[in-house]
């Protein structure tokens, strides 16, 4: 601060002899004036607080219509639509259907002649071949490989093939029924079966 005030004292005693000197030097360079904190509080600024409330109203025009846009890709509605209620379709009257021109009763229209062809034969299909198609061969049971067990009183699950499964899910179509300890059951086909590690 002290700096400030030197240079601001050897300013004002450089200025006295200039202007004793003759008035050209005084004409190139004005005076220095101190400005203090309460001239520039005195000089309002009238331009920047109405340049920011316009600038933050844009703003959250811009980010309310972005997020409207999220909303609506994500949810695949607009929101008006998911806050309005829905309202039943008006029911448009219905338009009188144009009337076809009159017939005359007399005229009648002779239908195509189409000749009648005969009737094809079908083969009628075996008892066997019947009786193979109702009884379908039973398949064997997929390979199925216990390789873990996750034990709880609730939710147990276990890893078969690879694949972490609880009660009640399939495993290359075989239904697990129960896990226990250090087995578990399956349904194939209506057959239970038990896995065990090994």
């Amino acid at each position: 601060m002290s700096l400030i005030n030197d240079a601001l004292k050897r300013a004002g005693t450089n200025l006295k002899p200039a202007a004793s000197a003759g008035s050209a030097v005084s004409a190139v360079e004005p005076p220095m004036v101190a400005v203090t904190a309460s001239a520039l509080a005195a000089k309002p600024r009238q331009g920047t607080p109405v340049a920011m409330i316009v600038g933050m109203v844009a703003l959250t025009a811009v980010a309310a219509w972005f997020f409207l846009k999220w909303r609506e890709a994500s949810t695949g509605q607009t929101a008006i639509e998911a806050s309005s209620p829905a309202k039943p379709a008006p029911a448009t009257p219905a338009a009188p259907k144009p009337s076809a021109p009159p017939v005359a009763a007399a005229t009648k229209i002779p239908a195509p002649a189409v000749a009648a062809k005969p009737p094809v034969a079908v083969p009628q299909p075996t008892v066997a071949a019947a009786s193979a198609q109702s009884k379908p061969e039973p398949q064997p049971m997929p390979e199925l490989k216990l390789q873990a067990i996750v034990f709880r009183m609730k939710n147990p699950s276990a890893l078969i093939n690879g694949r972490h499964v609880e009660v009640g899910d399939d495993v290359s179509g075989a239904r697990v029924t129960e896990i226990q300890r250090t087995t578990v059951i399956v349904e194939w086909q209506g057959q239970k079966s038990p896995l065990q590690m090994k």
